[in-house]
C-alpha cells in the first residue's frame, strides 16, 4: 500500500482507501469539510495526519495516539493506514498539532 499511496491521494475514484491531502494539488470538493463556528466557540484544533484522533489538548491527543500505537501498532485493525509503527520509531508518522484561541467579538 505504501508504494501505491500516491495513487490514492486526492483520488476519490481510487476506491475506499483514497484520502485528501493538502499538498499543492487540487483537493476534490467531497474532501473539503466546512465546520461553522458558533459564537461560543473560542478554540480550533488543527493537526497533521500523524494524529489520527484529535482532542482539545495536545496531552489528550498524545494519549489517544499512544493508546492506538499500543493496541494496533501496525495500523490495520483500529485505524487503517498505509504504514505502521517502525520498531525504532516513536510513532507511525511525523506529526504537527496547532491549537488556536480565538478572540471574542468586541
Amino acid at each position: 500500500m505504501l508504494e501505491r499511496q500516491a495513487l490514492l491521494q486526492n483520488g476519490p475514484d481510487a476506491g475506499p482507501c483514497w484520502y485528501p491531502a493538502l499538498d499543492g494539488f487540487p483537493v476534490p470538493e467531497e474532501a473539503i469539510r466546512v465546520v461553522p463556528l458558533g459564537r461560543e466557540d473560542r478554540e480550533v484544533v488543527l493537526a497533521s495526519d500523524g494524529y489520527p484522533v484529535l482532542h482539545p489538548t495536545l496531552e489528550e491527543s498524545e494519549a489517544a495516539l499512544h493508546f492506538l500505537l499500543e493496541s494496533d501498532p501496525m495500523l490495520f485493525r483500529v485505524h487503517r493506514s498505509t504504514k505502521g509503527r517502525a520498531l525504532d520509531a516513536d510513532s507511525f508518522d511525523d506529526r504537527a498539532y496547532l491549537r488556536l484561541s480565538l478572540l471574542p467579538d468586541e
